[in-house]
């Protein structure tokens, strides 16, 4: 008999577990899609590496990274970038110190700005033996971007700010004399953090208040 009672409470506490999840998991997926109109879209649109070679014992990447970053604003406002940084990223580690791709720029609303960024030099990686081999033969490397923007929004004299860190996953052909050898870049959206919705929720409530006033 207490057996019995133990699995039907047990039952009951799974089920409104998995009724709770699953109402959070529509939630943010309707949360996510009624706010496009606000978030800034960032992808890069071309991108390659003139030069991605292992020197030293195969422990020093000497490289140059050729990128275009294109930011949309298909929001009703404008945004004032005030930072906007990146680093690429190979096998986990930091090629570069932050690098500043551009700066104070304005995007205005319903249009968008490409912005091009150089990333070279010398920088000391790890790599076990398996993946040192592989290094020699690949004509396409996995690149990581990390971006860090700050910006504001305004409207009838009312500020939001915003902070963001953006992470872009690449495959970044190598290019031998003009020509790249794993073929042609594909464009390549970049992903936002989920807490970058929900500021864009509050902007959005806040600018409709302020259009209310």
């Amino acid at each position: 008999m207490i057996g019995k009672c133990c699995c039907i409470v047990i039952g009951i506490i799974t089920g409104c577990v998995l009724i709770f999840g699953v109402s959070i998991s529509a939630y943010i997926l309707h949360f996510a899609k009624s706010l496009p109109k606000g978030m800034v879209h960032y992808q890069v649109t071309n991108a390659s590496l003139t030069k991605f070679n292992l020197t030293t014992n195969s422990t020093l990447l000497d490289y140059d990274l050729k990128l275009d970053l294109t930011l949309e604003n298909p929001s009703p406002f404008d945004y004032n970038f005030t930072r906007l940084d990146a680093v690429p990223v190979f096998k986990s580690q930091n090629l570069n110190d932050i690098t500043n791709v551009s700066k104070p720029f304005d995007l205005v609303h319903e249009t968008n700005v490409t912005l091009p960024a150089l990333f070279s030099g010398n920088h000391s990686v790890a790599l076990g033996a398996q993946e040192a081999s592989d290094f020699g033969k690949a004509g396409v490397f996995d690149i990581g971007l990390k971006i860090n923007s700050e910006f504001l929004a305004e409207k009838k004299k009312k500020k939001v700010s915003f902070k963001h860190e953006v992470t872009c996953d690449l495959k970044v052909p190598l290019n031998s004399n003009g020509t790249n050898v794993g073929g042609n870049f594909q464009i390549t959206k970049c992903k936002l953090p989920f807490r970058a919705i929900i500021q864009y929720s509050q902007i959005t409530m806040q600018i409709k208040e302020t259009r209310n006033l």
